[in-house]
């Protein structure tokens, strides 16, 4: 399948079933996310798996109870962190 079939098969999913996803699987795309290209290689990003049970109820509520919040297995919440570029800068500055 080429990329621009593959967009075009792509789809929203809004329920979940109650099958779990395997931790390991959970981890290699948490690891796979930090690896995507951005500028500069700042990565100006944070991603939040949410196990924590009474967390969990808070996201679903900020989410406001939609229904794949709700049936999700899983949370992982990504947030854009513009304030940490400088601080990204000096550590891969370091490290050469």
């Amino acid at each position: 399948m080429d990329f621009f079939e593959l967009v075009n098969r792509r789809r929203s999913v809004r329920k979940f079933t109650d099958k779990k996803v395997p931790e390991e699987v959970i981890k290699k795309c948490l690891n796979a996310s930090v690896l995507a290209p951005n500028s500069s290689n700042l990565q100006p990003w944070e991603f939040y798996w949410i196990r924590n049970h009474k967390k969990k109820e808070q996201v679903i509520e900020a989410c406001f109870s939609q229904n794949a919040a709700k049936t999700a297995k899983e949370i992982v919440i990504a947030v854009s962190r513009i304030d940490s570029w400088k601080r990204n800068r000096d550590l891969i500055i370091k490290d050469y």
